[in-house]
This record gives C-alpha cells, structure tokens and sequence, in this order.
C-alpha cells in the first residue's frame, strides 16, 4: 500500500503545496489515493516522487500490518478534498479540526489543504468559510440578503415552532449565562464575529436580546441575554441576574 499520509507531511514540510506538487509530480495532491496505488504506478514514478519528497523510495510504501488500524479509505475518490469537506461543513454547525479528521480520516495537513481550496472557491459564493484555531464552520453571507428580504424571512421564522438542537442548546446556556452572571463576574459583552449565525434568528423570534453598543468600536460590543417572554414563560424573575453592566464607552 501507498503511503499517502506520509506523502502529505513531507509535502507539507518542504512548502509545497497543491500547485507545486502538480508541477513536480503531473497530479494532485487532493487524488492521490485515487491515482497512487501499487497497480498504477511504475518503479520510475515511485523514484522521482520519493527524490521530490527526499524519502527513500521504500518509505512511500507500507506493509499491510502497517496499517491494519488506519482509518478505511473514502469511498468518493471522485471527488475533490474540498467537495468533500463542504459536503461535511454543510450540516451548518461549528466542527473542531479533531472532529474533520476523524471524520474524513485525513491527516492535519490534508484538511489544511482542503480548508485553503474550500475559502478560495467560495470567494464568488453566498458562503464563507469561518476559521479559528478551535472551530471551523460554513455560514452565509450576512450582506449579501437586502433589509427587505431579511425582514420577509425574519416574519418567516417567527411561525417556526420548533428549534433545533443548536438553538435549543444556545438559549439554555444564555440562561444559564444570565443566572450565573453575579457568580462569574462576566459583563455580558462579546465581538460580533463569536455570535452564532442563527442568533439574529432567536432575536427575530423573541426568544434572547441582542444589546449593541453605539458606536464603531472594535472592541466587545454586542450582549446576548435572554428574552424577558421566555423569562416570564418560565415563571423566572425578569430581573434574572440583574441588569447587563453598562459599557464603560457609553
């Protein structure tokens, strides 16, 4: 068997991304488990990929108990690396890096490829892809819907009954935010950018308040609390924990 991971790695360590490789080698690197496989390729190709990677012809190929614990390989070959993972990214929930590889079975820098060619592609798109170190998540496009539009959908949702898991369990930690906020000491007040997309979602339907701080500062200024109808719907005080402390800029 190929060694493909190991190809990535070394790839990755001598700076060579997509369009190098393809350059050096004449493939790929988001088709190699389709075009290197032991009944495609000739012992000239596997020397000149191992003088590229400076490996030893004999590092690019592993024995079959080498490998017995790999993950099993994908089974849409046919599809590029960053199809795949938008067809992942597209349940629209924040994803952590560990949770990618597993999920693709792919190493780091296989999904760092991926992630670079998924950003680029959606450039001229209604999507964007949002990285952190700690998160990775497909959302729309804020500006490109018009007021008018916004506010149509909006009347939309406030017919909706149900919410999902995600909104379920971001208004119940809101709560919880709001009642602990005497305990924890924390002012209420977060950047924009950390704000789940369905947030203006929840506000639209009255069920948290969104606070935003006058102004054009680039510091934290929007607070998220929850809405005193569902405060009231749930037999707690408005007052829950007292009011959000005021900013300091206001």
């Amino acid at each position: 068997m190929v060694n493909h991971a190991l190809i990535r790695a070394h790839a990755a360590a001598a700076g060579i991304d997509d369009t190098a490789f393809m350059e050096l080698t004449g493939m790929s690197l988001a088709h190699i488990e389709t075009v290197l496989r032991p009944d495609l390729m000739s012992i000239t190709f596997v020397w000149h990929l191992a003088e590229v990677l400076g490996l030893a012809p004999e590092a690019l190929i592993t024995q079959a108990d080498d490998t017995e614990n790999a993950p099993p390989p994908s089974v849409d070959r046919e599809h590029a690396d960053d199809v795949l993972l938008q067809a992942v990214l597209i349940e629209y929930q924040p994803f952590s890096h560990a949770d990618l590889t597993d999920i693709l079975g792919w190493t780091s820098q296989r999904l760092d490829h991926a992630l670079d060619a998924l950003a680029a592609r959606l450039t001229d798109t209604p999507l964007r892809l949002t990285r952190t170190a700690d998160t990775v998540e497909l959302v729309r496009d804020k500006g490109i819907i018009d007021r008018s539009a916004q506010r149509k959908l909006a009347s939309r949702r406030l017919n909706r009954t149900l919410l999902s898991p995600r909104e379920a369990q971001y208004l119940i930690e809101t709560l919880r935010n709001d009642i602990m906020r005497p305990i924890t000491g924390k002012d209420g007040w977060s950047h924009p950018a950390f704000l789940p997309l369905f947030c203006q979602d929840l506000a639209d339907r009255r069920l948290i308040v969104l606070r935003h701080r006058p102004g054009n500062s680039d510091q934290f200024h929007v607070a998220v609390s929850a809405h005193p109808d569902i405060l009231f719907a749930l037999r707690l005080p408005c007052a829950l924990s007292g009011p959000i402390k005021k900013d300091p800029s206001e």
